[in-house]
């Protein structure tokens, strides 16, 4: 009973979470200002943190993120999970399917890039100070904010699944920043 209570805390929060986050960025002036991004045969560097599982595991992602097509990405992307007993470590290639293309509307709604991501890698996580490593399967949806034509804030939620094991699990990447080069 007191694992369902703090699930449900848990998804409760991350409703609010999620909510404050469109909430802001629906109402943000500087969306106002932003241009298009040129992505197609760009790269772009993304760093980013938030927390797996529930909000005591830690979280670090750094991503190289390529403009394969307008809206279609390709991103190499390790993910660091930290907490009190363990550390992991999962290299990923996802890419990412932008559906912001031919949305009609103003600089609010070009600013704003909704998109759908899967990948395929693997994780080692040392539990017990052995290391076991095992596949990786994740999918999810994401937001990318942009800012101006460089910069871009970027919150992604994932569900990963681990085949081999039963330890499929959720992961937020709550707050990233994208630079494109």
């Amino acid at each position: 009973m007191g694992m369902l209570l703090r699930m449900m805390s848990t998804r409760e929060s991350l409703g609010a979470l999620a909510f404050c986050l469109v909430s802001s960025l629906v109402f943000c002036p500087v969306a106002a200002q932003a241009k298009s991004p040129q992505r197609v045969d760009h790269w772009a560097f993304e760093g980013s943190a938030g927390f797996r599982v529930d909000p005591e595991t830690t979280m670090l992602t750094t991503a190289a993120v390529y403009g394969a097509r307008k809206d279609l990405l390709v991103a190499p992307t390790v993910h660091w999970v930290f907490d009190d007993d363990a550390a992991s470590i999962s290299p990923t290639l996802d890419l990412r399917y932008l559906f912001s293309d031919g949305v009609p509307g103003g600089r609010l709604v070009d600013a704003i890039a909704p998109f759908a991501t899967a990948g395929i890698g693997f994780t080692v996580a040392d539990v017990t100070g052995s290391a076991d490593a095992d596949l990786l399967l994740d999918f999810g949806v994401g937001i990318e904010f942009v800012l101006d034509e460089v910069h871009s804030l970027v919150s992604i939620m994932r569900y990963n699944v681990l085949p081999d094991t039963s330890d499929d699990h959720f992961a937020w990447q709550v707050l990233g920043v994208q630079h494109r080069f």
